[in-house]
């Protein structure tokens, strides 16, 4: 219908700033609603004033991702590949803060 729904992929809102892993149930509603994951990174702030940095990735539709000749688990592949975007995400609001700082 048009809606969009925001699912921490990690199962819970993460109180500090390190990633932690990606559900697998993420890629499973994804794969059965045929809608694409969208990556967001926020960077926890140091002070309650401080602007918040947030990074949005491209969207990834996980049953696309997957090399036909993948004989592993396929959810697992796409949390994975998942979680490495997320990484990059993380870097680029390190590095945009660290810029702003000096």
């Amino acid at each position: 219908n048009g809606w969009a729904v925001c699912i921490f992929g990690e199962g819970d809102i993460n109180r500090n700033s390190e990633l932690t892993e990606i559900k697998r149930g993420v890629v499973s509603f994804s794969v059965q609603s045929g809608r694409p994951i969208v990556p967001i990174y926020l960077l926890k702030r140091k002070a309650i004033f401080e602007r918040l940095v947030c990074a949005i990735g491209e969207p990834v539709e996980p049953w696309k991702i997957v090399p036909q000749n993948y004989a592993g688990n396929r959810d697992e592949y796409c949390t994975n590949y998942l979680f490495q975007k997320e990484k990059k995400l993380e870097k680029m609001c390190l590095d945009f803060r660290l810029k702003k700082t000096i």
